[in-house]
């Protein structure tokens, strides 16, 4: 059987959602059991309650007759921005290592929607990880501007107390964000196109 492109890029998305959302749980587990971190461990699994339910229906929604649009891969990828940016709201904001998943969903809009879409998803990328620079639920453990073994809470840094690391992050994580867009999206173009010249 023959899957429309939009299809195909659903179910890639709904497996990447399903093994992100696996390795979020399992690393919540082992930061609780294993490592003692303190952290909102019943809102974060309500949050994956909710999130592995739209893994669900994602994947039901990907086998239904109806074509898959541009416009609702677009919201698939809005709702895993937000969805992981939740996540890391509650695990120590953009000091978390992992904030640089944000980039994979520009990647995989650059390739599979417009223009327009792929800017709107990179815009609201760079303002969660702003967001997540001052807002966020403090996890001693990966804070770099304190003790690592001082595990009480900690108070969100103001912008004159931000570390010069996380400033740096944010600065990578931007002109990433937009070097992805602006050339990946091109490739892609360029490839689609001459796809179908060929064709």
């Amino acid at each position: 059987m023959n899957l429309n492109p939009a299809t195909a890029n659903l179910r890639t998305l709904c497996a990447l959602r399903s093994l992100v959302l696996i390795a979020q749980v399992s690393a919540a587990y082992y930061a609780g059991s294993v490592l003692g971190w303190m952290l909102p461990y019943l809102t974060l699994n309500l949050l994956f309650a909710a999130l592995a339910f739209f893994a669900v229906f994602s994947w039901w929604r990907s086998f239904q007759a109806w074509p898959v649009t541009q416009l609702e891969l677009f919201i698939h990828l809005c709702v895993d921005i937000a969805g992981f940016s939740a996540v890391l709201y509650f695990s120590g904001g953009a000091n978390n290592p992992f904030i640089s998943y944000l980039l994979v969903p520009l990647c995989i809009s650059a390739t599979t929607l417009s223009w327009s879409h792929t800017w709107i998803l990179t815009g609201l990328s760079a303002s969660v990880y702003t967001v997540l620079l001052f807002h966020y639920v403090p996890l001693a453990a990966i804070m770099p501007q304190h003790d690592h073994s001082a595990m009480s809470a900690l108070p969100a840094p103001s912008l004159s107390a931000l570390n010069i690391h996380i400033l740096g992050m944010w600065a990578n994580f931007v002109v990433s964000a937009l070097l992805v867009t602006y050339f990946v999206f091109k490739m892609a173009s360029a490839l689609r196109k001459r796809e179908a010249e060929l064709a």
